[in-house]
């Protein structure tokens, strides 16, 4: 299967292609741990521009996106991907799906109780969480808190300039973290995995390009670096994907 967006969204098709990796990876841990036949409903939890909603609808899922901070620009993206009517910026207060996906979500939040709390409301007793985030034992992050650059998955930079919580990463996990954080919230881990989704740097240049940012430098130095963090052990790699599951409703 392949997924494209049409010319008229440049920077959307950049940024799928520079994640589609991630996307992909997610899609597959989903589809053989929940089962490629999954019949229940799927949200897609804070989705963005639905691009992963798509690609669970083509794959077999009946998926819905939830986005509560869509803008004119998102609906437009939903509506070239045709998926519109499956595209939410609210929701019913008693709406429950039998799985719920949260990809490149958690690691935005300053403070996970609300947005967690509510995506439990979310999942009916005995359905799925399912989370994909970067991992924060990642290479480039490590050696960066190692030569003390930076404490913050995002540079302090870019961290300063912004006004918008959901725009650079607030708080990245570790795969033990990320599975405690799981249990905190009643949640039994059902799998966990950490896989390599670096984008090809050509894919991660033009959406910088796109946006009138710096391209990724390409020096040595940054070649080697990609070269280690392909062959690191399996917690070392750059993205982390996990399967929960609600327990049922006690009788």
């Amino acid at each position: 299967m392949e997924w494209e967006l049409e010319p008229k969204f440049p920077i959307q098709a950049a940024m799928l292609q520079k994640n589609l990796r991630r996307y992909l990876a997610t899609l597959e841990f989903s589809g053989s741990r929940l089962g490629w036949g999954f019949k229940g409903r799927v949200l897609d939890y804070g989705c963005g521009y639905p691009v992963f909603v798509r690609m669970l609808r083509d794959a077999g899922f009946a998926a819905d996106g939830y986005e509560p901070y869509a803008e004119q620009n998102h609906h437009e993206v939903a509506a070239g991907l045709d998926i519109a009517a499956n595209y939410f910026t609210a929701l019913p207060a008693n709406a429950q799906f039998d799985a719920v996906t949260m990809v490149d979500v958690i690691e935005h939040l300053s403070i996970l109780r609300p947005t967690m709390t509510d995506v439990l409301s979310r999942i009916r007793p005995g359905g799925y969480l399912v989370v994909s985030t970067p991992n924060g034992l990642r290479l480039s992050q490590w050696l960066a808190f190692v030569r003390r650059k930076t404490a913050h998955p995002v540079a302090i930079e870019k961290f300063l300039q912004t006004d918008n919580n959901y725009v650079y990463h607030q708080r990245e996990f570790t795969r033990a973290e990320l599975e405690k954080t799981m249990r905190h919230y009643g949640l039994k881990v059902v799998a966990s995995i950490c896989v390599d989704t670096v984008p090809p740097r050509e894919d991660l240049n033009k959406y910088h390009e796109l946006l009138g940012q710096p391209k990724s430098p390409s020096h040595w130095r940054t070649q080697a670096r990609d070269f280690l963090q392909r062959r690191l052990p399996p917690d070392w790699q750059n993205n982390l994907l996990l399967l929960a599951r609600k327990p049922e409703a006690t009788p």
